[in-house]
């Protein structure tokens, strides 16, 4: 039983890297492409995930929102 769980983790921190490293490189792409926008593409993921995350707050999305 052991044995299966450090499996089930190894394959998790896998798929976790394997993940972070596609995520690396879709933002090298974007910033290629978008030179000058890519900051405001990598804020606004950001604050998608931080917002499904539950650390930001659905007010403070639509202020930013409302300023753009």
């Amino acid at each position: 039983m052991e044995y299966i769980l450090s499996g089930i983790s190894d394959t998790m921190l896998f798929f976790l890297s394997l993940g972070a490293v596609l995520l690396f490189a879709v933002m090298m792409i974007i910033t290629r492409v978008l030179q000058y926008t890519h900051l405001i593409i990598i804020l606004a993921i950001g604050l998608v995930i931080g917002w499904k995350m539950g650390f930001v707050s659905m007010d403070t999305v639509e202020a930013i929102k409302s300023y753009f």
